[in-house]
């Protein structure tokens, strides 16, 4: 969790913490911009606020806002928006992350332009500041917060709009990435999917970008429990602490490096039990912003399972026992620790299924349980 500093408005900290927790879960854009518009607002402590989509020719378009008349957005669109000081189009050269009135003129002198007295003072509005949300150098956000009163916003304010804008930016920034990967198509899904390799990428915050089912099931694997959807938006629920620990010297060490060729960034590499038969590897790397086609560079954690000893010859049980290939396919689970469900999952087969396929192999290998079974199956 980012740091709150002492130089923001005390009172304000609670609703700064769940801008941090709401922007970090979100999917989208838009759900971003919907459900951080409120906090915002409080944060500000102002009476009405504007989050502003930027099109690709740096106009502020498609707003989301709070107490802000609907007939004004026109006005705007046609005419005021020249005008304006805090306009992208009027704000070319500037490349700060906040900025309030007081900053760009005197109040005096702002009160005497057209702009405020028939455009702003209409709306009740005495003070504006303005938080500007940049990825990769290009303007992406524009957060408009004013206040009724003449209440001045201060270097706390601007303070607490810095934090926003940074966070506003690496969210863009994650979410644009996940929009990336899924531009890649079903077809890339599903061979990510189908594959036995487990694979997660994050970025440099360490937020899940993507994962694909072994990666899931590997982790559930080790924790012995399911790991629900929301839970795997966060790693430290969901990656074997170890393995964060490889990512955190990973990124250690592209900090203290950023000049890195892709062919020289480190490999963490650790193996793990999972079961009494298997144990998993992992391999923890930086690859950087060109090779991955992202706007930063990503960590990749490739988790590869490793037999381990004993292991059991699958013919010979098989030709021993009189068993089917499925059957022999389902002791192979069995002495991976594998339950009922889990084995109906992997197979595609229903328990109901499985627990005939077990009958049948308990009766042919002359055994009554999986722990005979298993001991058996070793002795081949």
């Amino acid at each position: 969790m980012k740091m709150v500093p002492t130089s923001v408005p005390a009172d304000c900290i609670p609703d700064l913490i769940k801008f941090f927790r709401t922007a970090g879960t979100a999917a989208d854009i838009k759900s971003l911009r919907h459900d951080t518009l409120h906090l915002v607002r409080r944060i500000f402590r102002s009476d009405s606020t504007i989050i502003w989509h930027i099109d690709e020719k740096n106009r502020i378009v498609d707003p989301i806002k709070i107490n802000v008349q609907q007939r004004f957005f026109p006005m705007y669109r046609d005419y005021f928006f020249k005008q304006n000081p805090f306009d992208p189009i009027n704000m070319k050269s500037f490349t700060g992350t906040s900025v309030s009135m007081e900053q760009i003129m005197p109040f005096e002198d702002f009160k005497k332009t057209e702009y405020f007295n028939d455009f702003i003072k209409p709306q009740k509005i005495q003070r504006q500041m303005v938080v500007y949300v940049r990825t990769d150098h290009q303007l992406k956000s524009l957060i408009c917060t004013h206040r009724f009163k003449n209440r001045r916003f201060d270097q706390e304010d601007l303070n607490a709009a810095d934090m926003i804008s940074s966070y506003m930016s690496s969210t863009f920034e994650r979410i644009y990435m996940a929009e990336a990967i899924r531009r890649r198509g079903s077809l890339f899904q599903m061979i990510l999917n189908s594959t036995d390799v487990g694979i997660l990428a994050l970025d440099l915050g360490k937020k899940p970008i993507f994962f694909n089912k072994k990666a899931v099931r590997i982790c559930e694997e080790i924790k012995k429990e399911p790991i629900p959807k929301h839970e795997r938006k966060d790693i430290t629920g969901f990656v074997p602490p170890p393995v964060l620990s490889d990512c955190d010297r990973v990124i250690n060490y592209h900090r203290n490096d950023l000049n890195l060729g892709i062919d020289s960034f480190p490999t963490r590499e650790r193996s793990m039990p999972i079961s009494h038969f298997e144990k998993c590897r992992f391999r923890c790397r930086m690859v950087n912003s060109s090779f991955a086609d992202f706007n930063q560079p990503l960590i990749l954690i490739f988790m590869e399972i490793l037999p381990s000893q004993p292991r059991i010859n699958p013919q010979a049980v098989r030709k021993d026992c009189h068993l089917t290939k499925r059957e022999t396919e389902i002791v192979t689970y069995v002495l991976r620790g594998y339950k009922n469900a889990r084995i109906a999952k992997t197979l595609f087969i229903s328990e109901g299924t499985v627990k005939n396929h077990l009958r049948n192999i308990f009766r042919k290998a002359k055994v009554k349980n999986r722990s005979s079974l298993i001991h058996k199956v070793l002795s081949l």
